[in-house]
């Protein structure tokens, strides 16, 4: 595995941002990306951060972890591991890049093979809309714990990222797909289906923070405010701070919650 950028959090910082984590009582911690098995102390950090007694979450990809890695995820205590699959092979590489459907797949049959709890993630958009069904069926085979669905979102100005939205109309056939599927596989698979739910920046900018590989605190992933340092500043003080930057997100705040209040006036409508 590589080894991480010298600019990036050193072990003892990473640790160090763990212990900071507990102190200030927040709950759990996701170890994301990028690729997080790519750093070479991540099962280190993950079975601190659980021997802390927060419940710790792996994020990945899934091709970096063949046999061995899935056992050292497991010794390392992780609640579950997160996997990310968009959609079939054609679809799914479109998204991922070529040569990647295979080795995701195979990622998560060796953590299953060792009763390593996994949840499937799906990012729905224009691309999968018609395969979820197919992506559901799939996690059912591969005996997974969970799966959730995710919507995308219109954040920032991402002319790309606005082509993936999907409409009203279409996000509700998709949910109903959902409920089909979950009335079906009820007694094998947990299916998370707050696909419709009212979700906002706000919401997460106030109850969670990123962050990045170099320390910086984000108040969500995809943000490039950057509020502070852990190099340098007290987790505790940056957090104290992190509500001053909701008027700065208000533009990405406004466009989530018009694009919930458009799919909950359309479910109206049906009533």
């Amino acid at each position: 595995m590589k080894s991480y950028n010298s600019e990036e959090l050193t072990t003892a910082q990473a640790l160090s941002l763990v212990d900071q984590i507990s102190l200030v009582g927040i709950p759990e911690i996701h170890f994301t990306g990028g690729e997080p098995i790519m750093r070479k102390d991540i099962i280190e950090l993950m079975k601190y951060s659980s021997k802390k007694g927060l419940k710790t979450v792996l994020e990945t990809n899934g091709t970096l972890i063949d046999k061995e890695v899935a056992k050292q995820v497991k010794s390392s205590g992780v609640a579950y591991v997160k996997v990310s699959v968009d959609g079939p092979l054609q679809i799914f590489e479109k998204i991922r890049g070529e040569n990647t459907y295979n080795k995701t797949i195979k990622g998560i049959t060796n953590l299953v093979e060792i009763n390593q709890a996994v949840e499937i993630d799906t990012d729905l958009s224009v691309l999968n809309k018609d395969k979820i069904s197919d992506i559901i069926d799939l996690a059912n085979k591969l005996s997974v714990n969970s799966f959730r669905i995710r919507l995308v979102l219109p954040i920032g100005n991402d002319t790309k990222n606005k082509s993936f939205l999907l409409s009203p109309k279409e996000i509700v056939e998709v949910y109903k797909r959902i409920q089909e599927k979950k009335i079906r596989y009820r007694d094998t698979i947990t299916i998370y289906d707050d696909l419709i739910l009212n979700e906002s920046i706000e919401r997460l900018a106030t109850k969670s923070f990123t962050v990045d590989p170099y320390g910086y605190i984000r108040p969500y992933p995809f943000s490039s405010i950057k509020v502070g340092n852990i190099k340098n500043i007290e987790l505790s003080k940056i957090l104290e701070i992190l509500p001053s930057t909701l008027p700065k997100i208000k533009v990405d705040v406004k466009r989530i919650q018009e694009y919930f209040d458009r799919i909950h006036n359309y479910l109206y409508k049906l009533k």
